[in-house]
């Protein structure tokens, strides 16, 4: 059986990338999604789409009023 080598790039070089594309996304956010029964459910989770850069954030926003500005969980 043939060996073959796949490269994986640096772990850091792949922040960058997804922090550049968090940070593009966050510019041209088009929709935020919030479910209707948020408060009901406990369930703190909203999401945001980008157009432009075709993708996708989920946001938790548990405890924003004492935490301010979130981050993001989730990038597709």
């Amino acid at each position: 059986m043939e060996e073959h080598i796949i490269p994986i790039p640096p772990e850091t070089k792949e922040s960058n990338d997804r922090e550049t594309n968090i940070k593009n996304h966050r510019e041209s956010i088009d929709r935020i999604f919030v479910s209707q029964y948020m408060k009901d459910t406990g369930n703190t989770y909203i999401v945001t789409y980008s157009e432009k850069c075709n993708s996708i954030l989920g946001w938790s926003v548990d405890n924003i009023e004492n935490d301010g500005q979130q981050e993001p969980d989730e990038f597709y």
